[in-house]
Order: C-alpha cells, then sequence, then structure tokens
C-alpha cells in the first residue's frame, strides 16, 4: 500500500518540497539500478558477451528465439526487485507521453499508469473501451500470438478514492500541465529493451557526436523500438537521436539481422484478430520491442466499470501494486499498444455497409505509422515482406470468420485488394510508398 504519511500534507510547503525530493531522488535511483542489474543478467546469460560485437549481441536479442524463450535472471536482480515492491516510498516516473496523456512507471512494480491531457478524457476512457476489446480476443486466441497486448488492470476516475492514496506520489514537475486528480488508465508494464541492446542502437545508429549524452540522458532508459516495417530511414543524421521511442526502420533491423519475416507474420495475425475479432480498426495503434517479465500466477482480472465516471475498486488497485511479478525469466516481444484513437463497430457493419467499413480500415491502415509492408515495393525484400503479411493476415482471419456470418467471409481479401489499389493509385499520383493524406 502506499505510504499514508502523503495523505496528511502538511501545510508547511518546505516540508512538502524536501519529502517529495527525497522520493524523487529514491525512485530515479532504483530505476537506475534496476536497469544495470538488467545488464548483468544478460551477461550472466551470455547473451551480452564482451567478446561480441555490440551488434551481434543485438542480432541474438532480436532473433526469433530470444522473442520467445526466456532469460534467468541473477538473485541480485530479484532482489532489488521484491525490496522495491514492499517500499511504500517509492514514487512514479514518467516513462512516455503520447496524444492523450503521460505514462509513468512505479520502479518495481508491473504496471504504468497513464493519466489523460486537460480534454482528452474522452480519449482516455475509448483507449480503454478498444483495449479491452482487443485484450478479451487475444485472450481467446488457441494458439497464441507473436504480438502481446499488455493486461488491463484497472480504470481510475477523477473522483476516485485512489487519488487519495496516490496522488502524492507523483512529482509536480512531472505534470505541471496535467493538473491531477484526473481519469487513469492501469496497464501490465513493457519493460524497456535492456542496456546492451540500447548500446547496439547508440553504436550502429546514433551519430558519433551524440552517442556519449544519448547514452549518460536517463530517457533514453524507457526504449521501446517501435517496428517500422513499412519505411526505410532517412540517410540524413538525426539532429536530436533518442532512444525513447525509437523509430526502427527497415533497412536498420536488416542491418542488424532482425527477423523482419517473422515480425510481418506476426504482426498481420495481430491485425487480424483486432479487426475481425475485436472489431477495432486499429487507428493509430502502436507495434513495439520490448521486454516482459512473467508472471507466476494469473494476472488480475480486469472487470469494465460501467462508465467513466466508474472506478475499479481501491482494493483491487491495491492488489495489483503489490502483485508479486516473477524478475528471475524476462523476454523480448512484440508488443500492441495504444489505442485511443481506435474505433470500434458492431459485426453487423459488415454486411450492412460493407464498402464504408472497407474504405475506413484501408484509411487506418495508410494513416498509422508505417508498422505495415506495403504493396507493390520494388526491392525483393519487400515484396516478400508483403506477400508474408497478406498471406498471415488472410489465414488468420479465415480462421476467426470461419463460424461467424457467411457476409463476412470476403471482407479481409476485399481489405487487402483495396489496400493494393489504394497504393496503385497513389503511386501513379506521383505521391510515393505508404503517402497519407492526413499525417505527414
Amino acid at each position: 500500500m502506499a505510504n499514508r504519511r502523503y495523505i496528511q500534507r502538511s501545510t508547511e510547503d518546505s516540508a512538502i518540497s524536501e519529502g517529495l525530493t527525497a522520493d524523487i531522488e529514491r525512485t530515479n535511483t532504483l530505476s537506475r539500478l534496476l536497469d544495470a542489474e538488467r545488464d548483468a543478467v544478460l551477461r550472466s546469460q551470455g547473451l551480452a558477451d564482451d567478446d561480441n560485437t555490440l551488434a551481434l549481441t543485438l542480432k541474438r536479442l532480436l532473433s526469433v528465439r530470444s522473442t520467445t524463450s526466456t532469460i534467468a535472471t541473477v538473485s541480485s536482480f530479484a532482489k532489488d526487485h521484491q525490496d522495491a515492491l514492499h517500499d511504500s516510498t517509492i514514487g512514479f516516473r514518467k516513462i512516455g507521453f503520447g496524444q492523450c496523456g503521460l505514462v509513468f512507471e512505479r520502479p518495481g512494480r508491473g504496471y504504468v499508469v497513464k493519466i489523460c491531457k486537460p480534454g482528452y478524457s474522452d480519449g482516455l476512457w475509448a483507449d480503454c473501451v478498444a483495449h479491452d476489446r482487443v485484450q478479451t480476443a487475444f485472450d481467446g486466441q488457441k494458439l497464441g500470438l507473436g504480438v502481446c497486448v499488455p493486461h488491463l488492470y484497472a480504470w481510475i476516475s477523477k473522483g476516485a478514492i485512489w487519488w487519495d492514496v496516490y496522488g502524492a506520489l507523483y512529482p509536480p514537475s512531472d505534470h505541471t500541465d496535467f493538473p491531477l486528480p484526473c481519469r487513469a488508465l492501469l496497464s501490465e508494464r513493457i519493460l524497456a529493451l535492456p542496456k546492451v541492446a540500447r548500446s547496439a542502437l547508440i553504436e550502429q545508429f546514433c551519430p558519433e557526436d551524440q552517442r556519449e549524452a544519448v547514452a549518460q540522458n536517463d530517457s533514453n532508459r524507457d526504449c521501446l523500438a517501435r517496428v517500422y516495417l513499412g519505411r526505410r530511414s532517412d540517410s540524413k543524421p538525426s539532429a536530436n537521436f533518442t532512444l525513447r521511442n525509437f523509430n526502427m526502420h527497415l533497412d536498420q533491423m536488416i542491418s542488424v539481422g532482425a527477423p523482419v519475416i517473422k515480425y510481418a507474420e506476426a504482426i498481420a495475425e495481430a491485425l487480424a484478430v483486432i479487426h475481425w475479432q475485436s472489431n477495432v480498426d486499429g487507428f493509430d495503434i502502436e507495434f513495439v520491442l520490448g521486454s516482459e517479465p512473467l508472471a507466476p500466477n494469473e494476472k488480475p482480472p480486469f472487470t469494465m466499470p460501467q462508465g467513466p465516471e466508474h472506478s475499479t475498486d481501491l482494493e483491487i488497485c491495491e492488489t495489483i501494486d503489490e502483485v508479486d511479478i516473477d524478475f528471475h525469466q524476462r523476454t523480448i516481444r512484440l508488443w500492441v499498444l495504444d489505442f485511443n484513437l481506435c474505433n470500434c463497430w458492431e459485426e453487423k457493419a459488415g454486411w450492412e455497409n460493407p464498402e464504408m467499413l472497407i474504405d475506413h480500415l484501408v484509411f487506418s491502415f495508410f494513416e498509422n505509422d508505417p508498422y505495415y509492408p506495403l504493396p507493390l515495393a520494388e526491392q525483393d525484400l519487400d515484396r516478400e515482406l508483403w506477400t508474408t503479411f497478406r498471406g498471415a493476415y488472410l489465414e488468420k482471419a479465415s480462421e476467426i470468420l470461419m463460424p461467424k456470418d457467411k457476409r463476412l467471409h470476403e471482407l479481409p481479401t476485399k481489405f487487402m485488394d483495396a489496400c493494393v489499389e489504394r497504393e496503385r493509385q497513389k503511386l501513379a499520383e506521383g505521391r510515393g510508398h505508404g503517402s497519407r493524406d492526413h499525417k505527414q
């Protein structure tokens, strides 16, 4: 449970400042310590060896085997996590931001909290609704998928008691434009790529004159790699290289030996489930590489509140805060996240207005960031990626729709064909591959 002393707030501003500063220092120190020990874990297991180049180490970590097998951790790493789990003075640390909110971790815990920006309360609720649909669909896949979705834990309303217990653990400097309390969403933490992988990314892709500063910047510990199968990188070096939400383009993945064909297959299957099992358009979702701790017990079930003004019970939230995550074993996996701009539809839309549905799915496909392979490419590998993607998508969609209304059965093929035709038209207009009508 959170440290109750924070609820009884001092009337002396200096006392509050001193307490919060101490917490921030403890939180950041613990975050750095756990990150360093993750690196030691990999070295102890031979996945990061001083005799190997960083590029070879990165290839090992991003290999098909590494994305499915476990990595055993050293005992000190597990001990630090267990100590952190029972340290109620550890606060929240900002690790990311998006269109509708900020994302915080509490080091040593297995969850993150997304708090909404002013004016984006409805967007966060939409995120929760679509995320719940996708999670339910993923959980129902018999053979599992090559892409994970973070488990939903809790929905917190602006008036929830949760804020009385945990609100003061947020450093004010991290949310100056985000007045608390507000709506929040608790979900499973996607751990960052390990330090040795980040070092390899810096060595491979960061301009030499920025490497030291990038390596020492604490925000770059929060590294998830976006898997851009549909775009190659600009040859010009980045003026502000960052590892937070690192955009890993196709040519960069190829250069380090990442299994891009397997990535294409896994992302295609995930998108088919999102479309035809969840009935979610997938607009502006992200596919990233990150790490995953394995929990010894089942994750706490999530129950959708009756509406956005209702909250998950405080007792459940406290259970989530104290859940015993097994940090002895970890994996590097593909994840899908960020559902705040997604739209959901009723299945009957597939036969009442199929043309409109297909048009909308095509729009969502191309307006997204370039995670998906593109049709009509010039290079052999790009064409192979599209063929793999199309085949895996149609196979999974057929499996999903087989027991459903027959009027839905042809829609996945029509969607794929419409994507090809749309790309053909844009190329004829001189727009280039994967051009977008709204986003740039």
